[in-house]
């Protein structure tokens, strides 16, 4: 059917054909069937991903502790958002891949960090919303993970995915996301790492419980297990 409306040009959000098959899930927690990634908009079906936190305890210019996150900027060819900011390794979550494989596989290929530092991945949670725009209903899930690296763990440009990386700190951080320079899902995951971190706490944000409460929609279909 995807095929069909494909050639047809029936609609814009499969110009963007990927090749990559995503699962929906029935009752069981098991595949009933598999979808191309492009089209899945339109039938309204569950999206899976995972969204890695890249970041660096260090010091400000009077020696008080502070984190710096990674952040990547996705390439001018992106076919969703290009040009704009993301988490330092994003990625759709593929059949027959768990989050984990997927992470340290991303890691790798989208910021070239060798496995030995990519396997350092801690998972952290995960986010569900559900994304509305011209290429449908996407309800979503993101498996977090945070990686803590040194100074001289460096992500480097490998796939094309990405421009450039970015290592800032969080007043930089908060102006690109007052900007709305991010990426709608990468800006969801970094105020969710800002808040458990505590960057973003009760005292310096009105809609802190509404913020949180944010992060976890009830999305009403069945999902995967992985264990």
């Amino acid at each position: 059917m995807f095929s069909l409306w494909r050639e047809n040009k029936k609609f814009h959000c499969l110009a963007g054909w990927r090749d990559e098959l995503y699962p929906i899930f029935g009752k069981d927690h098991k595949p009933l069937l598999v979808v191309e990634r492009a089209g899945g908009g339109l039938l309204g079906i569950r999206h899976f991903g995972v969204h890695i936190n890249g970041y660096v305890r260090d010091k400000d210019e009077n020696g008080k502790p502070i984190i710096k996150m990674w952040i990547a900027k996705r390439a001018l060819t992106k076919q969703t958002f290009p040009d704009m900011y993301d988490n330092v390794v994003a990625g759709g979550l593929p059949v027959g891949q768990t989050p984990i494989e997927c992470a340290i596989r991303e890691c790798m290929e989208e910021a070239y960090f060798p496995e030995e530092i990519a396997k350092k991945v801690v998972p952290v949670g995960a986010v569900t919303y559900t994304f509305y725009n011209f290429d449908g209903i996407k309800p979503e899930n993101q498996y977090l993970y945070d990686l803590e690296l040194s100074k001289d763990e460096l992500p480097k440009i490998n796939d094309g995915e990405v421009q450039s990386f970015n290592l800032w700190d969080f007043d930089k951080i908060t102006e690109v996301l007052k900007n709305h320079e991010f990426c709608p899902t990468a800006g969801l995951i970094v105020i969710e790492f800002m808040i458990r971190h505590g960057i973003i706490t009760p005292n310096n944000e009105k809609d802190y419980l509404d913020i949180i409460s944010s992060f976890h929609n009830d999305i009403g279909f069945p999902g995967p297990a992985h264990c």
